[in-house]
């Protein structure tokens, strides 16, 4: 779960490094945001569907034990042991699922602290860097700066990162041609 976001973080301390480009630094301390943004993204997931399987859980253990009621009121001993033996085992899963749960919710609020501070960072170096790391709107996929780029305009971090990677590939492909035109052109 932490290795998506372990990879982002390293990626956006190596984007920190001096460089002679500025817009490169920029480039990949950005890319790195939305990175970390999206395993930030994938961490939310994780922990709705434990919370899901928690909710199933305790609906499992509470049929248990209301079978296990309704066994001893007819005298079914069978019934009465089975129920028991699995309203254990749904207690047991319960236990761990709320460790877990509890668990998944501090590694997202520290997985959130880290994606601010390479926000802060970011906007940080863009500030000390002028206009330099950031030339305009292609910079940030046609949007003003990083800030609307990383979520503030209501898409997600990964429709973001979708975009920019398509924005890159298509980029590739232009150089690619553009290349190869040349090439028979004879320039």
């Amino acid at each position: 779960m932490f290795d998506r976001l372990r990879a982002a973080i390293e990626a956006a301390l190596e984007a920190a490094t001096p460089a002679d480009d500025p817009r490169d630094v920029a480039r990949k301390m950005h890319s790195a945001v939305l990175e970390a943004k999206v395993a930030v993204d994938g961490m939310k997931d994780d922990l709705a569907a434990t919370e899901r399987r928690l909710l199933l859980e305790r609906k499992r253990y509470d049929d248990a034990v209301r079978r296990g009621r309704l066994a001893e009121e007819i005298n079914d001993t069978e019934t009465v042991r089975l129920s028991h033996e699995w309203s254990g085992r749904h207690a047991e899963k319960i236990s761990v699922l709320e460790q877990k749960l509890e668990v998944e919710r501090r590694e997202l609020a520290l997985a959130e602290r880290e994606v601010a501070e390479m926000m802060d960072r970011l906007r940080s170096f863009e500030r000390s860097a002028g206009g330099a790391a950031t030339p305009g709107a292609q910079q940030f996929g046609g949007r003003r700066d990083a800030r609307e780029a990383l979520g503030d305009s209501g898409e997600s971090a990964e429709d973001v990162l979708r975009g920019e990677l398509d924005r890159e590939a298509r980029d590739a492909l232009a150089e690619d041609q553009l290349r190869e035109l040349k090439k028979r052109m004879g320039k």
